[in-house]
């Protein structure tokens, strides 16, 4: 799956990566269960506090297990 055009969510208890399933339409969050804190950077240079699957977390800054 691609992500969809860097879009990102910073809702809690969702991992934050936003993903185009189709190649089109509306953005769609990843559906992987939460197991990781840490940071992202947006196109602006804007670090947002956010939490990631496992598969996302290697994308992060200053990444932590949940409850850790």
């Amino acid at each position: 799956m691609d992500y969809h055009a860097g879009a990102f969510t910073t809702a809690p208890g969702h991992c934050y990566r936003t993903l185009s399933i189709d190649g089109a339409g509306r953005p769609r969050l990843c559906p992987d269960p939460v197991e990781f804190k840490g940071q992202v950077e947006d196109e602006h240079g804007a670090w947002h506090k956010v939490e990631a699957c496992v598969e996302h977390a290697a994308d992060l800054a200053g990444w932590r297990r949940v409850g850790d």
